[in-house]
């Protein structure tokens, strides 16, 4: 009885930490950190090891070695989670720390520039001002190798044990290919200022009976696309309309074939095994044939013509079923043009209160600094 319980803990810790660790990643603090690599490593062998969980808590009351394995998962599991603590702690603090010695409006100022400005600026700010030392980066570079040695034999045990992979109980919401780390999670903490924008969005994906329609989410970097992109995916009304949600990184590199397999890969949640087009496009018809799914492609930078419209045309045969929809995000005007089949939504910059109340979330919610009357 114990051991299931460990593997069903086994379970929700794997989901705990590749949230944490995504969460972290879609900010694009690990970029500014330099710890991207790391981070990438530490979560696609999350994902790999989410795949086999369940196979595995089937056969640990019959197989001493995979209760084992499941044990040593276990351990490591602590020992990341520890470490991921310590690296988000130290990104708060540094920002408190940054901000406390300032009055209160100058404080606003520089927190809505963080929120507001472009990303090249907004890295100017956290890395500059907040004077990030070398010395956290040495201190902690060794302890995510470390782990990440541990889950790559962890991986390799998995294989030598024959544990089957299947669908990733968080599949449709998580990339499994990325070039740019993101994920549809949404973070804990309440979303502020674009909740009315978002609904009409809803209201409009909703009720649309297109066979496929696209949306474009547009506006420069660091406005938070991907956030308000994430508001409207795991919106109730959505979860409910569509029978599959999908969720995918695109960025620079716009593959055709790339990216239906990676359409696949987040559907399955496991590793699309096939290379030619007629075959993925063969299998996302099984997955897709008769339902109305929700895409969203995060972060598109392809402006060539003849390239969408040969996505477009392969991913249009899949389903006949009328109502499905596409939502992209981009920085870039002339691509939303390429898209859209629907009125771009130009995402504007939140007011200075706005910014203010997301920096208060996030500094003085869970256990963060202490809110003080000034």
């Amino acid at each position: 009885m114990e051991s299931l319980v460990a593997g069903a803990f086994l379970g929700g810790a794997a989901q705990v930490l590749l949230k944490k660790l995504v969460s972290i990643a879609s900010e694009e603090i690990s970029c500014a950190w330099g710890f991207e690599e790391e981070l990438t490593t530490l979560k696609d062998s999350l994902i790999m090891i989410q795949a086999v969980l369940r196979d595995a808590e089937r056969r640990q009351a019959t197989d001493e070695a995979v209760k084992l394995w499941l044990e040593k998962l276990k351990d490591v599991s602590h020992v990341a989670d520890n470490v991921l603590d310590e690296f988000t702690y130290e990104i708060l603090r540094r920002k408190v720390e940054n901000l406390e010695i300032q009055p209160k409006h100058q404080m606003k100022r520089k927190v809505c520039s963080c929120f507001s400005l472009p990303n090249p600026t907004a890295f100017h700010f956290k890395t500059k001002d907040i004077n990030i030392p070398a010395a956290f980066h040495f201190t902690m570079a060794p302890k995510i190798k470390e782990i990440n040695v541990s889950l790559e034999k962890i991986n390799r045990q998995a294989i030598d044990f024959g544990l089957q992979r299947g669908a990733v109980d968080i599949a449709p919401q998580v990339t499994t290919v990325l070039d740019r780390e993101t994920h549809s999670f949404l973070d804990d903490s309440k979303i502020i200022g674009r909740e009315a924008d978002a609904s009409k969005i809803v209201d409009m994906l909703t009720s649309n009976q297109e066979v496929v329609s696209v949306i474009p989410i547009v506006g420069m970097g660091g406005l938070g696309k991907t956030t308000f992109a994430k508001l409207i995916y795991n919106d109730e009304g959505i979860k409910r309309h569509f029978d599959v949600r999908i969720w995918v990184c695109v960025s620079e590199n716009f593959d055709v074939n790339t990216l239906l397999g990676n359409i696949l890969e987040s559907l399955t949640g496991m590793k699309c095994e096939v290379q030619t087009r007629e075959a993925i496009l063969q299998k996302l018809q099984k997955e897709l044939g008769g339902k109305k799914y929700l895409l969203v492609l995060d972060d598109i930078w392809n402006e060539d013509t003849g390239k969408w419209a040969d996505f477009k045309s392969s991913l249009s045969g899949v389903t006949t079923v009328r109502g499905s929809n596409i939502v992209v995000t981009t920085r870039i005007n002339q691509v939303a043009s390429i898209v859209g089949t629907l009125p771009k939504y130009c995402l504007g910059e939140l007011s200075t209160d706005e910014c203010w109340s997301i920096f208060e979330e996030k500094a003085f919610s869970n256990g963060g600094a202490p809110k003080t009357p000034d």
